[in-house]
């Protein structure tokens, strides 16, 4: 006998665990088609009502036969103005996920890399760190090592460091701890910067 406990947050949790578990092992994958049609820069799914599936591939060829070359109808087409704010710094945690989004890196790989460019290269910052916000102090380095790169020295060419405004420099946040953000000026940016 395996011991248990129960309780107000165990038991709906253990609840929606064993559900989402037999629901993956009751799960039979089974193939599908979509027809996709290129309008010039647009892209449009075919759809009947909510049903944007076929079963069989020959329903759906002798679909794709049936509409090449007809015209359609746009019946609904949504747009929205969006607006996102920047992204914030890497975090290591943060770092490994883009990595292995962008470049399959496992979470240790990235590590290693990132200890490497620290410890031997001397080309970021200490890389454990959860903080993704550099500290007030560090925005004339970091405004100085941006008039070096090219697409920013005319922007920044006649601003003081009190100009800057960023959600990457933080003061008085929450979860900022006594660790940096990564931040990465390059060795000829480094020489500059003395």
């Amino acid at each position: 006998g395996t011991k248990l406990t129960v309780g107000r947050v165990q038991t709906p949790t253990l609840a929606l665990i064993v559900e989402r578990q037999q629901a993956i092992e009751q799960f039979e994958a089974a193939p599908y088609f979509q027809l996709e049609g290129q309008f010039g820069d647009i892209k449009a799914l075919w759809h009947r009502g909510n049903q944007n599936r076929l079963e069989q591939k020959e329903q759906a060829a002798a679909l794709a036969r049936q509409l090449t070359g007809q015209d359609g109808t746009v019946t609904r087409m949504d747009t929205s103005k969006k607006t996102e704010d920047r992204p914030l710094l890497f975090d290591l945690t943060e770092l490994q996920r883009e990595s292995n989004r962008r470049f399959g890196y496992t979470a240790q790989e990235t590590l290693n890399i990132a200890q490497s460019l620290y410890e031997k290269h001397k080309l970021i910052t200490y890389p454990r760190t959860d903080s993704r916000y550099l500290p007030p102090d560090m925005i004339p380095r970091v405004v100085q090592t941006m008039k070096l790169l090219p697409p920013y020295r005319q922007p920044l060419s006649h601003r003081r460091h009190e100009a800057v405004d960023s959600a990457a420099f933080a003061e008085n946040r929450r979860g900022i701890s006594r660790k940096r953000a990564l931040y990465s000026p390059n060795r000829r940016q480094k020489a500059a910067l003395g």
